[in-house]
């Protein structure tokens, strides 16, 4: 998937640049938000070859936007990224859509 588009979904702006560097260095072609409603702006204009999505946004729940994404076609895999971490939690992801679940804090190696 080297080369791919990856959407980033995560409000803190630290995090979302560490995101966005570390994939480029990757050989993705990643592009960063802070919101779900400009994370579903940008789905509609172009789709995504990949996304990952914090869970707890300011303005929507990540698992919502996940529901919202599949219910409109978008079947590009979806990484959660969260400090939720709970089996419940995890559980509650996958059941949104989700392929992969990620917790903070984690490490690029």
């Amino acid at each position: 998937m080297t080369g791919a588009r990856i959407l980033v979904v995560e409000d803190d702006a630290e995090l979302r640049g560490q995101l966005l560097r570390g994939l480029a260095e990757e050989g993705f072609r990643p592009e960063g938000t802070a919101t779900g409603a400009e994370l579903l702006e940008r789905v509609k204009r172009a789709g995504p070859d990949a996304l990952i999505v914090d869970i707890g946004l300011p303005d929507a729940d990540g698992r919502d936007l996940c529901l919202a994404l599949r219910a409109g076609g978008v079947q590009a895999p979806v990484l959660f990224l969260t400090a939720r971490d709970s089996l419940a939690e995890r559980l509650s992801g996958f059941d949104a859509g989700g392929d992969d679940y990620v917790t903070k804090p984690f490490a690029f190696t």
